[in-house]
């Protein structure tokens, strides 16, 4: 299930490919998964550390008892980590954006966030992106 691997990327687990097979593996606990076993759908064990992650990362939090069953909280886990990898950056990050020829430097906020749905895609860079693109490219660039 390709949600599945979604919120394994969220969740930053290590991952291996191991012989003879080289399929993709993910690390739960002390444990190794291939993709089509990992189990965030079907259990509380899996899905709970990621309510909790994703808690952290709102300013309300997230009331599980808010979800009656876990497909319920599965579809809220799933839809979120969507939103949350919309944008290049979070909110507070350094990041810079070529604009009229020049790499500008912002700090992400709503508003980068409003100019990033107006043009999705536009070109985005962490400061080491944005010195190695403009040295490539003669671009001036200045941070502000």
């Amino acid at each position: 299930m390709k949600d599945n691997k979604l919120i394994a990327e969220f969740m930053q687990l290590e991952t291996a490919e191991f012989s003879p097979n080289n399929i993709l593996n993910y690390k739960h606990g002390d444990a190794w998964f291939e993709e089509h076993e990992l189990s965030y759908d079907v259990s509380w064990d899996w899905l709970m550390p990621v309510v909790i992650k994703i808690s952290s990362l709102t300013k309300d939090g997230v009331k599980i008892e808010d979800y009656e069953t876990i497909q319920s909280a599965y579809h809220f886990v799933v839809e979120f980590i969507k939103q949350y990898n919309k944008y290049p950056f979070n909110e507070g990050d350094d990041y810079w954006a070529e604009e009229d020829g020049q790499l500008v430097w912002g700090v992400w906020d709503d508003v980068s966030e409003e100019l990033h749905d107006e043009n999705p895609n536009r070109k985005y860079f962490t400061e080491e992106e944005a010195i190695d693109y403009a040295r490539a490219y003669g671009i001036k660039y200045n941070k502000q």
